[in-house]
């Protein structure tokens, strides 16, 4: 690479390690404040999050926030990427808490979009009890919302588990001929399995031997199948288009696509579907549980209005059960509206994201997930080019890879011998 510079640009000096440290933090502290010079204009903002733990062992918890800003455009902005204590809901409660007063924006919260962990329940408790004193839209009673994406993902898998055991076989089949070039080689030419040689032996666990001819046709139907959840998540999983509109059509779609295999004549697809009812029934089978945004989204979704979403909730729940949410839901709308207009006298810009989904990768840079490199980035370094990385990463274009050795990144920090990197990473140990 340096030679090819030097060939292509005699004059052109490549800057050192230090150099670029220094840039990149200095380019990180100067979008940090245009991000906060944006979050000055907008009224509410809504965040996602989740924990997760390094190869090193290190805690994180990424914070993103989602907003419109006052030209009405969507925003997808990773604010804090910083380590935590343990992976307990006070703890994620406070270092949300914590992430939001530094960025100004307590004030402005308006939901919290978590996955399923219990933890998550005590952290958004947490952060309710805060709104309450910072002020937030109903008080912070629909500040919690449930990630659409991790529900779908854990009713299929209870869907499909029974069939988990030729779900490794033809995995396991798979990655044989792809680990070997040889192998790939002769597949190619065969087209098929059965002229290969696979693992076997007394010594296999069941999961582990050949796949069988039932184990291909299972796995096919099951493609079939696992296609409509997957059409159904990519729909609800993006980041650049507003998705709580279709919160409730996207739940009525999925029942109705379950009624229909219940009836269909594959006893595989009755099976998965009599599975996925029960998973399906615990999370949105209760329509007074559920979150009434949702239905608000739908009521100002022009194509659906309130007429659209009662006959959705029939078709699901009956009209015995729907009469009275009904009532409640429109009366409920109504409050929002003249909270919203004692609030504010300008238009109303706000989004709430359906799933956690699209922040989840922010822990793959390039593909992969803070991953094994040979060491770690600190902490410090992490937060600096993972949060810069997003804000200035534009739609579509590929995620560069960012992998130095810890011991290098920690020179690099000290010769940057910038002051106020040390302020400007969150630690919240002290407050768990």
């Amino acid at each position: 690479m340096i030679v090819a510079n030097q060939v292509a640009c005699p004059q052109f000096t490549i800057p050192s390690r230090v150099t670029i440290a220094r840039d990149c933090v200095k380019l990180y502290y100067s979008e940090k404040e245009r991000l906060r010079e944006m979050f000055k204009a907008c009224q509410r903002i809504s965040v996602t999050t989740d924990t997760w733990t390094s190869i090193q062992r290190i805690n994180y918890l990424c914070l993103t926030a989602h907003f419109i800003d006052s030209e009405w455009k969507l925003h997808k902005k990773i604010i804090n990427f910083l380590p935590i204590s343990s992976h307990k809901g006070e703890a994620i409660g406070k270092a949300v808490e914590a992430c939001l007063e530094h960025w100004g924006i307590e004030d402005k919260l308006f939901t919290v979009i978590v996955d399923n962990a219990s933890s998550n329940d005590v952290a958004c408790m947490h952060l309710s009890r805060m709104v309450r004193r910072t002020g937030c839209i109903n008080d912070g009673k629909n500040l919690h919302v449930r990630c659409m994406a991790h529900i779908i993902n854990l009713i299929v898998w209870d869907g499909i588990k029974q069939h988990g055991v030729c779900i490794d076989r033809v995995r396991n089949a798979v990655n044989h001929v792809k680990n070997s070039p040889a192998r790939i080689s002769r597949f190619k030419d065969l087209r098929v399995f059965s002229g290969l040689s696979l693992p076997d032996g007394e010594d296999l666990n069941d999961n582990e031997r050949p796949p069988e001819e039932e184990d291909w046709k299972k796995v096919q139907r099951l493609t079939l199948f696992l296609k409509g959840f997957y059409i159904l998540t990519k729909r609800i999983s993006g980041s650049h288009y507003v998705t709580s509109n279709r919160g409730l059509s996207e739940i009525s779609y999925m029942y109705n696509m379950l009624n229909k295999w219940d009836k269909s004549g594959d006893l595989n697809f009755q099976a998965m579907s009599i599975a996925i009812k029960q998973k399906f029934d615990k999370y949105w089978g209760n329509v007074n549980k559920m979150n009434k945004l949702i239905y608000v989204a739908s009521i100002l979704e022009p194509h659906c209005k309130f007429i659209l979403v009662e006959l959705s909730l029939i078709d699901m729940h009956g009209k015995e059960k729907v009469s009275k949410l009904a009532n409640e839901v429109k009366d409920f709308t109504y409050t929002l509206f003249d909270e919203y207009r004692n609030m504010y006298t300008s238009s109303i810009s706000q989004t709430v994201p359906l799933s956690t989904v699209a922040y989840e990768s922010a822990f793959s840079t390039g593909g992969r997930t803070l991953d094994p490199f040979r060491r770690s980035l600190t902490p410090k370094m992490v937060q600096a080019l993972i949060c810069s990385q997003d804000w200035l990463r534009a739609k579509g274009l590929p995620i560069i890879d960012v992998e130095e050795t810890l011991k290098e990144l920690e020179e690099i920090e000290k010769d940057v011998q910038c002051g106020d990197v040390d302020n400007e990473v969150i630690f919240v140990d002290s407050l768990v």
